[in-house]
């Protein structure tokens, strides 16, 4: 466990570090950065999507601000796992390596194209026979 020290003037602040957030922000920042480049968006379109600016975004892929709740709503609306973001843990861990392949790629398309096919492909999942 380590303790972290910040001076403000004449007042000392003294933060527990108890939950290791120090490294836990790290994490996230290389997190933020691997998923914006692996959906191949510049820091600009990556900011759009979640309603900041470039140099909002570029803060917080440096760790000089922390990206608020507004924020990462705007990206789980535009199709990026925040949860991954946050803990980067996968919820596609649970499913097949085909239907991984799946999520990763229709995350690369824009959002409207993303639902129209989404929609077509349920149509067409739909008349497919079911197991019983």
């Amino acid at each position: 466990m380590s303790w972290l020290y910040s001076v403000t003037g004449a007042h000392k602040i003294r933060e527990f570090d108890e939950f290791g957030m120090k490294k836990k922000r790290e994490e996230f920042r290389a997190r933020l950065r691997r998923v914006r480049n692996e959906l191949h968006d510049s820091q600009k379109a990556f900011a759009i999507k979640g309603g900041v600016t470039e140099k909002t975004q570029s803060n917080y892929e440096k760790g000089a601000r922390e990206p608020g709740l507004l924020y990462l709503l705007k990206l789980a609306a535009a199709g990026v796992n925040v949860g991954y973001l946050l803990t980067g843990q996968e919820f596609e861990q649970q499913l097949a390596p085909a239907e991984q392949e799946l999520l990763r790629e229709l995350r690369k398309i824009n959002p409207q194209d993303r639902d129209e096919f989404i929609i077509a492909l349920c149509v067409l999942v739909k008349k497919l026979p079911r197991s019983t």
